[in-house]
């Protein structure tokens, strides 16, 4: 392969779909690799453009594909469903990456850096803890109704009020679900120390970031706000003006405006420090 050709690239755990034609068009082969196959072609033949649907593990392609001096890019999964013919298989796929990548007028998803995969772990290992202690709060509340006992909506009425009702003698409860509910109490407990700590990590991370220090500036944006706008968005400059950035949040227009006003001058300087 020249490094004109073009390498459409269907992605799966395991065994990979690719699709390479040349700038007219014309196929030059089809092949399918596994994982140290792909990345031992990535290494040594070199192409010009590898094309990607942004999908689970892409945006991990996209950066080894770059740091292997590929031009890499990502698609939208919408914008490669019209280049498919005939019936769907993965080669069929590939051909239609590779079809996509090779239009002028394509739009293409901007790759998350291994920063923005970070603070997007931490945001996600925070949310599923908390569904956990909301998960665990609504068993507490549902299990207690079972013995006659009605507690309020929320956590803070459990956190106040568990302990109260395990010590009275009065109430239905026996031994088995008193130690039990007890557990639970502590269980609940561990979750809230955990929450903490993540919330602690990313307020951390927010006052270390340059981004986020001017984010976090703006009315209404705290630090768990601005690292998430880093971690889904990361350069803000993707977006032609506020208004496209307003749209993409689904939020109002003249608000938008001056979070993507600071987000872009505050990228600008980080890159000119970098």
């Amino acid at each position: 392969m020249n490094k004109s050709n073009t390498v459409g690239v269907d992605l799966a755990k395991n065994v990979f779909h690719l699709h390479i034609q040349d700038p007219k068009g014309h196929v030059l082969q089809k092949i399918k690799l596994r994982r140290s196959q792909f990345k031992h072609l990535l290494a040594t033949t070199p192409v010009s453009q590898v094309v990607f649907e942004s999908c689970s593990t892409s945006h991990y392609w996209y950066i080894t594909a770059t740091r292997q001096g590929h031009q890499a890019r990502l698609i939208h999964p919408a914008y490669v469903k019209p280049y498919v013919k005939t019936y769907k298989n993965d080669f069929h796929d590939a051909e239609a990456i590779c079809e996509a990548g090779s239009r002028p007028t394509v739009r293409y998803v901007a790759a998350k850096t291994i920063e923005q995969h970070d603070i997007q772990l931490l945001h996600r290992t925070r949310q599923r803890v908390v569904q956990q202690r909301t998960a665990l709060v609504n068993q507490i509340r549902g299990q207690l109704l079972e013995y006659g006992i009605a507690v309020p909506k929320g956590i803070s009425p459990i956190r106040s009020l568990l302990a109260g009702i395990l010590e009275e003698g009065e109430n239905e409860l026996t031994p088995l679900p008193r130690e039990l509910f007890d557990s639970l109490r502590q269980e609940l407990y561990g979750l809230d120390d955990r929450v903490k700590a993540l919330d602690k990590k990313v307020k951390q991370l927010a006052n270390e970031h340059p981004i986020c220090q001017r984010l976090v500036k703006i009315p209404g944006i705290g630090p768990m706000i601005a690292t998430a706008l880093i971690s889904a968005i990361g350069n803000a400059s993707s977006f032609k003006n506020g208004r496209e950035l307003s749209a993409w949040l689904g939020l109002d227009w003249i608000g938008t405006k001056t979070v993507f006003n600071r987000w872009s001058a505050a990228f600008a300087r980080h890159q000119q420090a970098q």
